[in-house]
């Protein structure tokens, strides 16, 4: 568990943990550099290292790791590795990093919620992004990846409210009735091509009702804006 923080703070803030021993071997992989100034050393995770580290962390058996979290974890490593192995142009690539992006400051929520973790800065426009329970420090219920065809309408346009529904049947299921008490964000992602305007979503569920949905289109071409 204190190797998956260690990484998540070292790529999310660009400084040393406080034990940076807890990177293991990974901490080879880290591209230092000492900017001019009183700054101190920034550390760089290169993608495919990063990707690898998030692999690894996935595949194994961390005690105690919530399983919505080590989901978290998995998804992570997915996401980014679609920067490495999708199609140039395809925009796969950068719905990718973007997944991946929110994914880890969710993860990084999660840790904070915890007061296991230190926040790391953002940028006042990437602030803007990102919801407030999530900047708080709030717990990840996991990532919710629904496939039916039956969430896009006759006239092409995406039923948001049959989402949310299905969000709510899923989040029945298993032990997750036990993440409606309190406040939970959940990663939502229709594994449907070309799902109509929205490529994710982040819900936040205050004691079983949701409270706030956010979408977010990931594209890099000004004429989809």
């Amino acid at each position: 568990m204190r190797s998956l923080r260690a990484v998540i703070a070292t790529a999310i803030t660009g400084e040393a943990p406080a034990n940076l021993g807890d990177l293991g071997d990974w901490e080879q992989s880290l591209d230092g550099f000492d900017p001019e100034g009183d700054s101190g050393s920034v550390y760089v995770w290169p993608p495919c290292y990063l990707v690898e580290a998030y692999e690894m962390l996935a595949d194994s058996e961390i005690p105690d790791i919530d399983p919505n979290v080590a989901s978290g974890v998995r998804f992570f490593a997915d996401s980014l590795r679609q920067l490495i192995e999708a199609d140039e142009g395809s925009g796969k690539q950068w719905e990718g990093v973007c997944a991946a992006a929110f994914i880890q400051r969710m993860l990084e929520s999660h840790f904070l919620s915890e007061g296991l973790i230190t926040q790391g800065k953002l940028t006042p426009g990437a602030e803007e992004l990102v919801l407030e329970a999530v900047l708080e420090g709030c717990r990840f219920g996991g990532v919710f990846q629904p496939r039916s065809d039956d969430l896009i309408k006759k006239d092409n346009s995406a039923d948001f409210e049959r989402l949310r529904e299905r969000f709510l049947r899923w989040l029945e299921i298993g032990d997750r009735p036990a993440l409606k008490k309190g406040r939970t964000a959940f990663f939502v992602k229709p594994k449907i091509a070309l799902f109509p305007k929205y490529d994710f979503f982040i819900f936040i569920v205050e004691d079983g009702t949701v409270v706030d949905i956010y979408g977010y289109q990931c594209t890099t071409s000004p004429s989809r804006r």
